[in-house]
């Protein structure tokens, strides 16, 4: 099924890409569907995980979640594809059990290292690893919904950039000094080098607002997205840009396309994640993603 799915989103998702509006309707559709046919709340977030490779670490988010947003033909094929896989709810509460787990560790790092979520979320944050670490396998007869937590999870650290901004990338060039390709003397590279398929579609990497578009001098296209408590994600020498300035944009909506413009060696996407203004490494929120 994955196989599939992600050979129909390469082919798809390349050509199209919807305005904000309807990437909403497309989620809240696929939301609506999800509990009519199904009785399964919180579908829109059950859809933004990958539930078929939970016991792949480096795995976090489906890879064709950005396709299901932005595309209504690949939103139905989801759903009944989704029916024959999770139409036990038992399967989908353990899956979503130990997608808690995972999910929270990467949490717990991030926050670790840079403090950004309130004193209560990390708190929650603790007293969830401290029940994995006493019940590491879901209980029989376990009557709590999962799902729902994991949709709570996410909802209170929603602006986290975690999610992979474009598709089955290769990372060409990591955060730190380096050489620089062209000026030859070592500098710092504030982000991280993603080279996907040419003109392939870039996604927000967490939910935001389009805090600015512009053409900037080294980075060519640029698009930087305002998420929550100071953090900024910057999206670097982009061939088209598809939203505008203040638009609201969701985890795995597209931005525009990858490209080559402003000073580069070839088509790739320059990412960076700033807290409060300072460049950070993005390994650090989206290792487990790729």
């Amino acid at each position: 099924m994955i196989k599939f799915l992600v050979v129909t989103f390469l082919s798809i998702v390349i050509s199209s890409c919807t305005s904000t509006n309807q990437t909403a309707k497309l989620v809240g559709k696929l939301n609506y569907e999800l509990k009519k046919r199904y009785g399964i709340t919180n579908g829109a977030i059950v859809a933004k995980f990958d539930l078929e490779k939970l016991n792949k670490k480096e795995t976090l988010f489906a890879p064709y979640y950005a396709g299901i947003i932005n595309d209504a033909s690949l939103n139905n094929k989801f759903l009944g594809d989704f029916n024959k896989n999770y139409r036990h709810k038992n399967l989908l509460q353990t899956t979503a059990y130990k997608k808690i787990n995972i999910l929270n560790s990467v949490l717990l790092k991030i926050n670790n290292k840079h403090k950004l979520f309130t004193k209560t979320i990390t708190q929650r944050l603790n007293k969830i690893e401290s029940n994995f670490k006493k019940h590491p396998e879901i209980r029989s007869g376990d009557r709590q919904d999962y799902v729902a937590i994991l949709a709570s999870l996410h909802q209170s650290t929603k602006f986290v950039p975690i999610f992979v901004p474009i598709e089955n990338p290769i990372i060409t060039d990591k955060f730190g000094k380096r050489t620089h390709p062209f000026k030859k003397t070592i500098r710092m590279h504030s982000g991280l080098d993603l080279a996907g398929k040419i003109n392939c579609h870039v996604y927000a990497a967490a939910d935001g607002v389009v805090d600015t578009v512009a053409r900037m001098n080294g980075y060519g296209n640029t698009i930087i997205v305002a998420h929550d408590i100071g953090i900024k994600t910057k999206y670097a020498h982009l061939s088209k840009i598809s939203v505008s300035q203040g638009d609201k944009v969701s985890l795995g909506q597209g931005l525009g396309n990858q490209g080559c413009s402003g000073v580069t060696t070839g088509h790739h996407l320059h990412f960076e994640i700033l807290i409060n203004g300072n460049p950070v490494d993005p390994m650090q929120f989206i290792k487990h993603s790729l």
